[in-house]
């Protein structure tokens, strides 16, 4: 059978998805109607439509799209999201509002739906509510805040009906700038504030564009030219003073930095920009400072992280510096990827001598949350003052020395970049189901099982679901996504789990399982040992242990995968984690699988299975 055959829905969305990341939106199109054709409540399928309707400006099809996507998955946040952006940009300003509504009922941690919902309210005019939105929307990401205040200016100024042909000139402007054509940019932002004199939009792009062609003088007026427009825009003096510091100019930055902090002193940036001009002062101290000031305005600001890491480590700091390093991510890490949504912190124990507190910090990844715990301990010096005691990983330094690798590799030759590799008439990998198991959970039913490659090459799989009614009607369908270990050597057996969201098991009279496989280029290399594994009871029901990369190269990011067994070799359980530190060579890295508490009393056997991503190369 053809590797990717005519009736495989996921096929023709990985292929789409190529085309759609290449430019070429028609046959990616094809490819995303045919998913549909295919499996009609393929939810995968109607959000890749959504996205490139969006980008192709069909804002109609992209809400028809979003809207099967609600139907089929009616708690989907990014559906309402996308959908309450196709319905602005078709000025439906009533259905805009209510999809952000429910994008932010649904998350509240969305900061982009409260940017885009106080625009909608700022083009109905309504100040008062769009404040509160942008209030909400910065408080919960700084970093938007120049974007929205820039839409909000040209908003503003698009109220004016004699600013019209000006916004023409400006909207140009603003497409050639986006392609870095700056000289054709100024030239339109020039003539936009020729029209209209008090264009403070068009001044800051063209100061921007002056900035990247290295003009900081005329970058210097422009900018002052938008203050003077703006008095109490926190982020024009950022930009202004940025410009300044490139034409070492300190004293000049610093006053600027001074005044960002003045017009809004909740703005993290401010606070990062003047501890960069302490910095160019060789005022470490104060520097510093002012990116923990960042930090306690903004604790999702990685710059100021980063940067603090970076002065505790040319003070000699050398464990706060790497306690920084460690908190944002090393070596390609799951973390260094990943962005802080939110922590806590509370108080453990505290006396005359020493204080212990510990601090939660949840971050949110490609392959979900990531949560992480730690104790920091505080200790009274003797004279009154207390310091920190940073903790961090240890990690051992290793003297060099040769791996042999000596492990099989399977390379593909395909006819070309240009061909598809789906009508190369490449027989797929055979693979096959060896066990299922199906769950009522308490929120979901959940379809566990095994499948192995029976092959004598490497496969890329995945497992296919569907829950059949009593009529033989597909309830709801799900895949695999990432509980599965995708790359299979030959002979390899991957547990599997695919979760059913809202439905439960006596609706369902039967499953339909589909495995899929490709053939892909792999190695057995790099090998990670998996030792000290130990199940632990209730309440800390999980599996732990130790990865040991025992290869000579890091490994960026591992999954784990564990399947767990009652005394009859039945699944009673797949799960997973992805550490958040890179397996370095030859160290050992904790892990720890989480097991629910009602299944953990019997577990009587287990497996783990571990793959691998690194930089250079996927396994």
């Amino acid at each position: 059978m053809p590797a990717n055959g005519p009736n495989n829905a996921n096929a023709y969305h990985h292929r789409g998805a190529i085309y759609a990341a290449r430019g070429d939106h028609s046959k990616a199109l094809d490819d995303f109607v045919k998913v549909i054709e295919i499996d009609p409540k393929n939810f995968h399928g109607f959000q890749a439509l959504g996205e490139l309707m969006m980008a192709e400006h069909d804002f109609d099809r992209a809400i028809v799209a979003y809207s099967e996507v609600i139907g089929i998955l009616p708690d989907d946040v990014d559906a309402y999201y996308q959908r309450g952006n196709a319905h602005r940009y078709r000025k439906e300003p009533a259905a805009a509002i209510d999809d952000f509504t429910k994008a932010i009922r649904l998350y509240p941690q969305s900061a982009l739906a409260y940017g885009n919902r106080g625009l909608v309210y700022l083009e109905q005019g309504k100040e008062a509510d769009a404040k509160k939105d942008f209030d909400q929307c910065f408080k919960l990401s700084n970093r938007l805040r120049e974007g929205f205040e820039f839409q909000a200016e040209v908003i503003r100024l698009n109220r004016d009906p004699g600013s019209a042909e000006a916004n023409h000139f400006f909207e140009a402007g603003l497409m050639q700038a986006e392609v870095e054509d700056d000289a054709r940019a100024i030239a339109n932002f020039t003539r936009a504030i020729e029209l209209n004199p008090k264009h403070s939009a068009a001044y800051t792009s063209r100061a921007f564009s002056k900035t990247r062609k290295k003009d900081y003088e005329g970058a210097i007026q422009d900018y002052t030219k938008a203050i003077e427009l703006n008095p109490g825009h926190s982020v024009l003096y950022v930009s202004r003073g940025s410009a300044f510091l490139s034409l070492h100019n300190v004293d000049a930055a610093m006053g600027d930095a001074e005044k960002a902090i003045a017009a809004d002193p909740r703005n993290s940036e401010a606070y990062v920009f003047r501890a960069g001009v302490y910095f160019a002062r060789h005022q470490d101290d104060l520097a510093a400072t002012d990116y923990a000031k960042a930090i306690e305005v903004n604790p999702y600001d990685d710059d100021a992280f980063g940067n603090l890491g970076s002065i505790f480590l040319s003070a000699g700091e050398v464990e706060k510096a790497a306690f920084a390093r460690d908190l944002g991510g090393s070596n390609g890490s799951l973390r260094t990827y990943a962005t802080l949504e939110n922590f806590n912190v509370w108080g453990l124990h505290a006396d005359n001598q020493e204080a212990t507190v510990r601090a939660k910090l949840h971050y949110s990844t490609a392959v979900g949350p990531l949560d992480d715990v730690r104790d920091i301990k505080v200790r009274n010096d003797g004279s009154g003052t207390w310091k920190v005691v940073w903790p961090t990983s240890k990690v051992p330094k290793l003297a060099p020395q040769v791996i042999p690798v000596n492990y099989l590799r399977w390379d593909v030759i395909n006819r070309g970049a240009e061909d598809d590799w789906g009508v190369q008439n490449v027989d797929s990998p055979q693979v096959r189901i060896v066990s299922m198991n199906a769950l009522q959970r308490p929120d979901r039913v959940v379809i566990l099982g095994e499948i192995v490659n029976e092959d004598t090459v490497p496969a890329y799989v995945n497992v296919n679901a569907a829950l059949l009614g009593p009529d033989g009607n597909p309830v709801a369908q799900e895949t695999s996504f990432d509980k599965i270990s995708h790359i299979l050597l030959p002979k390899q057996v991957s547990p599997f789990r695919i979760d059913f969201p809202a439905i439960r098991l006596p609706d369902v009279d039967s499953v339909r399982l589909q495995p899929s496989s490709s053939l892909v280029a792999a190695s057995a290399d790099p090998v990670i040992g998996i030792e000290s594994q130990k199940l632990n009871p209730v309440p800390d029901s999980s599996l732990t242990g130790e990865l040991v990369n025992q290869s000579g190269q890091a490994v960026n990011v591992a999954h784990v995968l564990g399947t767990f067994y009652d005394n009859s070799g039945q699944i009673l359980w797949v799960a997973d984690q992805y550490p958040s530190a890179a397996l370095l060579p030859q160290t050992p890295s904790l892990f720890s699988i989480p097991i629910p508490a009602d299944i953990a009393n019997k577990v009587k056997n287990y497996r783990v299975v571990v793959s691998t991503y690194s930089s250079d190369r996927l396994r």
